[in-house]
């Protein structure tokens, strides 16, 4: 039943939290100003979205779209 409860907790956190590296106001699940790695990214061609608008405010939908280019 912990187990559960433990998962249960993290998904939760998961949906709903945002994590900013270096600044203080993030505008997507994870939003770091600095250098990162990434070690995977959208399939080529595949169409996204984001909620960041081009000002790098936050966006209450996500309305900006963007193909991946390999």
């Amino acid at each position: 039943m912990k187990k559960i409860s433990l998962v249960a907790i993290f998904l939760s956190t998961m949906a709903f939290g945002q994590v900013g590296i270096n600044t203080g106001v993030p505008t997507e699940i994870l939003d770091v100003n600095g250098i990162e790695r990434l070690r995977e990214l959208p399939k080529h061609q595949m169409v996204n979205a984001i909620f960041t608008k081009p000002d790098s405010t936050k966006s209450t939908v996500k309305d900006q779209p963007f193909i991946a280019v390999s």
